[in-house]
């Protein structure tokens, strides 16, 4: 009864899974690793999330139900995993299935069930992992799988202990607020500490990763919660976890009343690698990187708390007043905002993510050319990519589509780790949209839907999937029409429950314009009558009528 996977429907908009980076997260590890072994199929959606130079990956499954529930919905998900080449699919118990084969693999995945469940507990313990690193070659890596929820701070410390008794390097990645991915390894890790790793992944394999939600390097050091110092610190004085002492089997936290976002970053306020300055990432890694751009990752995946205290650690004032600005900016204290980033310039005038952001907060008024005489002198003093990025939206906001076309192989420069990257990809949409609007161009609009999807998976807002939805009509490519309406109707529900549990209601004029959109999309759902489209359709419609009756 407990649901398990999110296998993604059929022209579903990319999102940042953490089942994909299962498999993702340790191949950014060891970008030129072959074969790979995953315990535990469940929706398959790690497989999806297998790179493309992993050549050879075997799967082993205990239940032979899963892999039935699996092909039972092949015909509506969007990828079918058992067709991978690549895969070899063995059902028996993990442990059995090493026992059996002589075989080793570069990279092993560790997904099983909750660790007091039947058929998983054992593969959370000392001889389980002793076992995979058997099976692994010479620096390969080994990812272990938890949900902190189901876990108290000793437990976390008895999983940690029996890693490191196993493997001398082991870091610790936070892909979700409860999700906790463990790379362990015999080697060091590297993913965003050394020669190669996310950068030489990225460098191969940019849209595998940008569809995972990794843009940059900056993105992998989002994720990291522990380096292998933090995790060696924790782990130290814990018994090991083994066969006939298991306490992760009898004593884990089945109801959910274990360890939330809020409390790993309290339980590693001395060890976090973001917000302790003497961490190897802020010895020694930093300075080469976009501090703004992991902040701003952070507040996107919604650990607040955690990118405040970034900030708390950076060396420069500049950089300080950037991060704490970008907080308040996400957490919708605006005057706080501006005053932050108006400080980072005065302290750095060369600052131009501060420069950026402020500028960010008055595009509305600059699409008006309604901007105050401060805003108006700091937009004119940019130059390069970003003064492109401002002046294509004047023109994308005036209607001089065919003038930001021109702009269009600038904007395709700017940097994903820019603040104003995510505009200028907006841009890029927009103008293919229209033209394909206007000419019927299918491929244009096709061209628009890759530039967007490239993007959604690191950053999505409600505009950029109705901005979606609108490139995949144009495209004819109905399942990607249909689940961008689901997904911007989705935003647009948890916007109206948000704001009904705060006792506020929705700003009158967005809702009547929302209203006027959807009633749009809804009425184009109703042509899809294939009877592969009709009943998704309906299902949309339905949820459709649902949110409008609360608008």
């Amino acid at each position: 009864g407990l649901s398990e996977a999110s296998v993604g429907r059929e022209g579903m908009p990319p999102f940042n899974l953490s089942q994909k980076w299962l498999s993702g997260l340790p191949s950014l590890a060891r970008p030129y690793a072959e074969t790979m072994l995953i315990v535990g199929y469940g929706g398959g959606v790690a497989v999806e999330g297998v790179p493309p130079h992993i050549k050879d990956v075997d799967v082993v499954e205990l239940e032979p139900m899963v892999i039935q529930a699996n092909k039972a919905v092949v015909g509506e998900r969007g990828v079918d995993p058992l067709a991978d080449p690549r895969v070899s699919l063995t059902v028996n118990d993990a442990r059995n299935a090493l026992m059996l084969t002589s075989k080793s693999y570069d990279i092993i995945v560790s997904q099983p069930s909750h660790p007091w469940t039947g058929g998983a507990s054992h593969l959370y313990t000392r001889e389980f992992l002793a076992m995979s690193k058997a099976h692994l070659n010479k620096g390969g890596v080994f990812l272990q799988w938890i949900n902190s929820q189901f876990v108290d701070a000793e437990l976390l410390r008895v999983l940690m202990a029996t890693l490191v008794e196993q493997f001398g390097h082991v870091e610790l990645y936070q892909p979700e607020r409860q999700v906790l991915l463990f790379v362990a390894s015999d080697q060091p890790i590297e993913i965003w500490d050394g020669a190669t790793g996310a950068a030489t992944s990225l460098a191969y394999y940019k849209r595998h990763y940008e569809r995972m939600g990794m843009r940059a390097v900056e993105d992998a050091i989002a994720m990291t919660l522990l380096d292998s110092e933090g995790v060696r610190s924790f782990a130290e004085g814990a018994a090991p976890n083994t066969d006939n002492r298991n306490r992760l089997a009898f004593f884990s936290r089945a109801r959910a009343d274990g360890l939330d976002a809020e409390d790993l970053v309290s339980l590693f306020e001395d060890i976090d690698p973001l917000t302790n300055t003497a961490s190897t990432f802020h010895r020694s890694v930093i300075d080469d990187l976009d501090a703004a751009y992991i902040g701003e990752q952070l507040l996107q995946a919604n650990f607040t708390k955690r990118a405040f205290k970034m900030a708390r650690a950076a060396k420069d004032d500049d950089v300080q007043a950037t991060l704490d600005a970008l907080g308040y900016f996400h957490t919708d204290d605006q005057q706080r905002a501006e005053a932050a980033f108006t400080q980072a310039i005065v302290d750095n005038p060369q600052n131009t993510n501060a420069q950026f952001g402020l500028l960010r907060m008055y595009l509305g008024a600059l699409a008006q050319r309604q901007l105050p005489e401060h805003i108006a002198a700091l937009a004119n003093r940019q130059q390069g990519l970003e003064r492109r990025v401002l002046e294509g939206w004047v023109f994308g906001s005036s209607g001089q589509f065919e003038t930001l076309r021109g702009l269009d192989p600038e904007l395709a420069l700017v940097s994903p780790t820019s603040l104003s990257f995510p505009i200028a990809v907006t841009l890029r949409v927009d103008w293919r949209v229209v033209y394909a609007q206007q000419t019927g161009d299918q491929a244009l609009a096709a061209e628009a839907l890759d530039i967007l999807d490239d993007l959604l998976a690191s950053y999505w807002n409600l505009d950029l999937y109705l901005l979606r939805a609108g490139a995949a009509y144009l495209a004819e490519e109905p399942h990607a029409f249909m689940e961008s309406v689901a997904t911007a109707n989705r935003q647009v529900h948890a916007r109206i429950r948000s704001l009904t549990a705060e006792g506020e209601r929705f700003p009158e004029l967005e809702g009547q314009a929302l209203k006027q959109r959807l009633s749009n999309m809804k009425s184009q759902l109703a042509s899809f009558t294939a009877d592969d489209e009709r009943q998704r359709a309906q299902e949309i419609s339905a949820e459709i009528d649902a949110v409008l009756q609360r608008l």
